[in-house]
């Protein structure tokens, strides 16, 4: 019998019901990779107490989106995609990291000499996301006996960039003909001392919008935010609300939105952007606000995914 190759697909997932928020975000809140805090002990309390308060008012919100993360099913929409374009003897399957299928569900089914490619949906490397989650494919993966191959990020190659550049330009296309326009992208948030200890995030994020701003020749001004804070350390700066009211107060009348670090839809796009930030531009004076989708399962995003698959590297090995 032939050996068979696996691709994970890795992204963080979410409460598949409102029963599950609670759970999710205490084991969100546990990983010492995404949130730093510096005693164990006293991070599992932390994510105890944090996660109960945070659940009262999240579960609302997942309740106006279905009851659920939409980033399931989209992540499974993403993998039944790219499954399709791999053809036979490849095994594509959604592993998230704080909900399921877990790594432990998929390395059940891994047999030894099996091949292996952790494929994240992370665009930008982080290690609170990307790292965390190849370090937990890994501890999955090793008495496996298996070949462990990895796409840890991907911030310019041409087709992720060809599909964020065609959000882009379908949200412009939504605007009234003739709109005086800026374009904002924003990024999910990590602390700054992150960045100041060599994470590649914020350098990888960039690189990513001049990548999108060359291949749209956009032409107006834009701007790069970050969004989604937790905690009272400090993060990277400028903060979406903050900018977006910076902007109104300049007078822009008219914003486009790009959740530029997203792959798929969730509570950060769907509620904080769409309403949250939505109603902050509205006060702020923006009469006009047009979010881009993000990749999600766009044709051009998956052939993405399926040239990073067949170039990946042999991964990196974690303790």
């Amino acid at each position: 019998m032939g050996k068979t190759t696996h691709v994970w697909l890795l992204n963080m997932g979410g409460p598949d019901k409102p029963e599950s928020v609670q759970p999710f975000l205490e084991r969100l809140l546990s990983d010492p990779d995404l949130i730093q805090i510096p005693f164990a002990w006293f991070q599992r309390i932390f994510a105890w107490v944090i996660s109960r308060t945070r659940a009262k008012a999240k579960i609302p919100e997942y309740a106006r989106m279905g009851g659920a993360s939409p980033q399931l099913e989209m992540v499974a929409a993403q993998t039944r995609g790219l499954n399709r374009l791999l053809g036979e003897g490849v095994h594509c399957l959604p592993v998230f990291r704080y909900w399921g299928p877990s790594a432990d569900e998929a390395a059940a089914s891994v047999g030894k000499g099996d091949r292996v490619i952790l494929l994240s949906l992370y665009p930008q490397a982080c290690g609170a996301t990307t790292t965390s989650s190849l370090k937990d494919a890994h501890r999955a993966l090793s008495n496996r006996r298996a070949q462990i191959l990895a796409v840890e990020s991907y911030p310019t190659h041409p087709l992720y960039v060809e599909a964020v550049a065609e959000t882009l330009r379908a949200a412009i296309a939504d605007l009234p003909p003739g709109t005086t326009y800026e374009v904002l992208f924003s990024a999910h948030g990590i602390p700054k001392r992150r960045i100041e200890r060599g994470d590649p995030y914020k350098d990888e994020t960039e690189a990513t919008i001049a990548a999108v701003v060359a291949v749209t020749r956009l032409a107006v001004p834009h701007h790069l935010s970050f969004q989604s804070r937790v905690g009272v350390t400090t993060w990277l700066a400028p903060s979406t609300l903050d900018t977006v009211a910076a902007l109104g107060a300049q007078g822009v009348t008219a914003l486009v939105v790009v959740p530029i670090s997203f792959t798929s839809e969730h509570i950060e796009t769907l509620v904080e952007l769409d309403e949250e930030v939505a109603e902050a531009a509205q006060a702020a004076g923006i009469a006009t606000y047009v979010r881009a989708a993000t990749v999600g399962t766009r044709p051009t995003y998956l052939r993405a995914l399926a040239e990073l698959v067949a170039s990946a590297r042999p991964a990196q090995v974690f303790d």
